[in-house]
């Protein structure tokens, strides 16, 4: 019994010293979901580069989309500006890419 305690309490000290994500994680990186926004973004790079400074596609999107307010790009990812398809990422995805984007 004793074996099965000691067995216990260092496996709920490993778990606890390792951590994982949870909802707090968002509350410091400013209320976003920082690692779910990059790679949401992948949706976009193509066309906005891999940076968010924009590409040189031809399509009027050589300006860098960083920096923009988060009103803003949620509109565009909901209206889908020009040649822009609409809804590319809906719901929370969208808002929590625009606040992403919006910080960078």
């Amino acid at each position: 019994m004793k074996k099965l305690m000691i067995v216990i309490l260092g496996t709920m000290f490993i778990l606890a010293a390792c951590g994982g994500a949870n909802a707090n994680d968002s509350a410091s990186t400013g209320g976003f979901d920082a690692e779910k926004a990059a790679n949401d973004y992948k949706v976009c790079a193509a066309c906005h580069g891999s940076d968010l400074q924009g590409s040189k596609g031809g399509a009027g999107l050589d300006r860098p989309i960083s920096g923009l307010a988060k009103e803003k790009v949620l509109t565009a990812i909901q209206e889908g500006p020009g040649v822009m398809p609409k809804d590319m990422i809906t719901g929370e995805a969208a808002e929590n890419l625009a606040e992403w984007i919006s910080k960078q």
